[in-house]
């Protein structure tokens, strides 16, 4: 199944536990700017080549790593490697680490 999540307003994708917490805080696009809310998110359905991967329930772990800084938050998601840097003063910055390599038919 698929974990990308796309903003209806501009198409750009995102990882689930990228983009929510992105959005509830931002109000726009970490790619474009376009302003845009959580009902502005839908999840796109990519079928896999019918293959079905069985991934066995791990324990309960934070999905990323969280460092402090003199004057911000760096969190480093743990499955896609995104980063989103989050200000002192309000101010955020998203950025994605890894490629999604999806191809869409």
């Amino acid at each position: 199944m698929s974990n990308i999540y796309a903003i209806s307003k501009c198409g750009h994708t995102f990882h689930h536990k990228c983009i929510h917490p992105w959005i509830s805080n931002a109000k726009n696009c970490p790619t474009c700017r376009t302003n845009a809310v959580p009902s502005d998110i839908i999840k796109l359905f990519i079928q896999e080549d019918n293959v079905e991967n069985v991934i066995p329930k791990k324990e309960e772990i934070l999905p990323y790593t969280e460092t402090k800084r003199a004057n911000y938050w760096r969190r480093i998601m743990t499955e896609c490697q995104c980063e989103i840097i989050r200000y002192e003063i309000g101010y955020f910055q998203y950025k994605c680490l890894k490629d999604f390599n999806v191809q869409v038919s």
